[in-house]
């Protein structure tokens, strides 16, 4: 079996509790991209066997494929691109072609301009169960400082999702919460 990434439709789960993509029973997945928070599919990371493949899931094109795997190299570029999914395509239903199209889009922007990025690969401080660990490292993208005066960052998670914690939970000294927050206040003020 190879580890790849297929377009997967949603049904109800066996027990009645929620929905799941349409796989073999036990098969182990990870949710990289949807078309919004309702979408009745996404695309996954999984292994299967061609033969137990439903034929609702069917493989994304390999030039997508090569991006994934890609941004799966540089998480930063992967959850961001997610959240843009997510942004755009809030509701309703989209194209999978026009999924395909934006998602390549976005993720090949933010793997160019990883050089420029400015993220930081910090150090975990504090147990949080399921999301850190401490002495695990993780890509901190921004910082801000909340309404209290504390500093928040927004990090990336194993799953590719975008997480805020106050800065103490990392390992990160000032001179990289200051750039932090420097390369935050001009991407947003390049934003249109």
């Amino acid at each position: 079996m190879t580890m790849m990434y297929y377009y997967a439709r949603f049904r109800p789960n066996p027990d009645g509790d929620g929905r799941g993509p349409d796989l073999p029973e036990d098969t182990s997945y990870l949710v990289v991209a949807t078309p919004g928070r309702f979408a009745d599919w996404a695309i996954l990371r999984c292994d299967l066997e061609e033969s137990t493949r439903p034929d609702s899931v069917e493989p994304v094109s390999a030039e997508l494929a090569a991006l994934l795997r890609s941004g799966e190299r540089y998480p930063p570029a992967l959850a961001l691109s997610r959240r843009a999914m997510d942004r755009r395509f809030r509701v309703g239903e989209v194209a999978r072609a026009d999924f395909d199209a934006a998602l390549s889009e976005e993720l090949g922007r933010h793997l160019r301009e990883q050089r420029r990025a400015g993220y930081v690969l910090a150090e975990a401080r504090v147990e949080e169960h399921g999301y850190l660990t401490p002495g695990e490292h993780h890509w901190v993208l921004s910082c801000e400082v909340g309404p209290d005066g504390q500093a928040i960052v927004e990090w990336v998670s194993g799953d590719f999702h975008i997480y805020r914690n106050a800065a103490s939970d990392f390992a990160l000294e000032p001179e990289e919460l200051l750039g932090l927050v420097q390369r935050a206040l001009v991407r947003n003020a390049d934003a249109p």
